[in-house]
């Protein structure tokens, strides 16, 4: 077996070098097997090849509209079934691939194969759950979801993904305190991205200052504080420009919205921590989907201390 990963450099013209390629395929002896891998501008090849071997085309990315029809027939091929929720599923939790800057489609391929390995012979239909168990982190999984129903503005689909969340903690007051912690730095980066866009600051400029927003960590070797970015590009770029074929996450929100979010979260995180375990707490939760869900004024919370009085 022989690889081309790339074509020589023609001594000559192109279209030449080109020609003596194709002679040379079309005398290609039976026991010589001839793979050209990742070359590019392999176009002008294409017809012998396909002629004398097979042509197939890997795409590297992919993006979210054909992800889906694309993951669908990659589980047929497999024998098995996948629905678009699930698909899309797949897709926002594990299909970005940071050597591609974008939705990979070796990533995915590989993910796609593992849930199938998993199911084995137990059944066609791919659930959630093979998702969640073998795609990434339960926790990160349902935080996103979580995330994307807000982004929808679905109180319904808040409170069922909350239900699950609180469920893996195993702590009511855990969940709500690392929902309002989650929440406040992805909300603290779409007002500050909507306050610059309303500023007329360029997007690219404004993804430049939000690179340079920083946040105490520790150092894992030193045990010191330290400063560092407070967001990653990923995110940032997500928030601006969209993700996997989604809208901005900045345009879902006005500024409005945006304002009344940020104020429900810095006032709900000291009832967070001095209401406890007590079951009151998961009102605060309620609290934060209503009003990044509009479907309330500001006075919930205010109200909610004149009923503890």
């Amino acid at each position: 077996m022989v690889i081309v990963s790339d074509l020589p450099t023609p001594s000559g013209t192109k279209p030449t070098m080109v020609n003596h390629i194709k002679k040379l395929l079309t005398a290609l002896p039976e026991d010589i097997l001839l793979v050209f891998d990742g070359v590019d501008d392999c176009k002008p090849l294409t017809d012998v090849i396909s002629k004398v071997g097979k042509v197939f085309d890997f795409p590297v990315t992919l993006n979210r509209n054909e992800a889906v029809a694309w993951i669908v027939k990659r589980f047929s091929e497999l024998g098995k079934n996948i629905e678009q929720a699930e698909a899309l599923a797949l897709i926002d939790t594990c299909g970005y691939d940071q050597s591609v800057k974008g939705l990979g489609a070796d990533q995915l391929r590989i993910f796609v194969h593992k849930i199938a390995t998993y199911i084995g012979n137990r059944r066609k239909a791919v659930t959630m759950d093979d998702i969640v168990i073998n795609a990434v982190n339960t926790e990160e999984f349902v935080q996103w979801r979580i995330f994307d129903a807000i982004d929808a503005r679905n109180f319904e689909q808040c409170e069922e993904q909350f239900a699950k969340f609180v469920e893996n903690e195993g702590n009511m007051q855990r969940a709500v305190d690392k929902l309002y912690s989650m929440s406040i730095p992805r909300y603290r980066l779409l007002f500050f991205l909507k306050e610059g866009l309303a500023k007329k600051i360029p997007k690219d400029a404004l993804a430049r200052e939000a690179m340079a927003l920083q946040k105490s960590a520790k150092n894992e070797k030193t045990g010191e504080e330290e400063r560092v970015p407070a967001y990653s590009e990923f995110a940032i770029n997500g928030a601006l420009y969209g993700a996997y074929g989604r809208d901005p996450t900045v345009e879902l929100y006005t500024r409005k919205s945006l304002a009344r979010i940020m104020d429900c979260l810095l006032e709900g995180m000291s009832e967070v921590r001095t209401r406890g375990n007590d079951p009151s707490v998961l009102i605060l939760a309620d609290v934060l989907f209503l009003a990044a869900c509009s479907t309330t004024d500001d006075t919930i919370l205010s109200n909610l201390r004149k009923m503890d009085e």
